[in-house]
């Protein structure tokens, strides 16, 4: 989930926690499926934010790239990177069927979809009332006694 690599470690953390503690409830795993599931879930969630790393330190040393040749060497990083984050899906899907009978993975990929197109609403909903703050907050007023 692209979402889940734009919050703070902690936080992600966190969210992948819930996310496997909710799915594992939706789909009724058994403690051996709850355990590949959650190992194949992080596995999969490190391989993201590697690429998505690769990607952001492609794109910054391409700012700088003062030659023709380096230009070219960040451009082809950028694409290996981006190669390797859409590969990742490929692969959940891979890594999924291994672990889930058909009915579970679909089920497993519409739950999927449904909680990240929620995150995705909160989020820009969350945008939004930021953006129509108008006027300076008012301050916490703090009394020492």
């Amino acid at each position: 989930v692209i979402i889940l690599f734009s919050m703070p470690l902690q936080a992600a953390d966190r969210f992948q926690e819930l996310f496997l503690w909710k799915m594992s409830e939706a789909l009724k795993l058994s403690a051996e499926k709850e355990e590949a599931f959650a190992t194949a879930v992080r596995t999969l969630n490190e391989k993201k934010a590697k690429a998505l790393q690769d990607i952001d330190t492609s794109l910054a040393k391409m700012k700088g790239a003062s030659t023709e040749n380096n230009a070219k060497v960040q451009v082809t990083k950028y694409k290996e990177a981006l190669d390797a984050y859409h590969n990742v899906a490929q692969e959940e899907l891979t890594e999924m069927s291994k672990i889930f009978n058909y009915s579970e993975l679909s089920k497993y990929l519409t739950i999927k979809m449904e909680i990240i197109k929620r995150l995705q609403e909160k989020m820009l909903d969350s945008q939004k009332e930021s953006k129509t703050e108008v006027g300076p907050r008012k301050p916490k007023i703090i009394l020492d006694e």
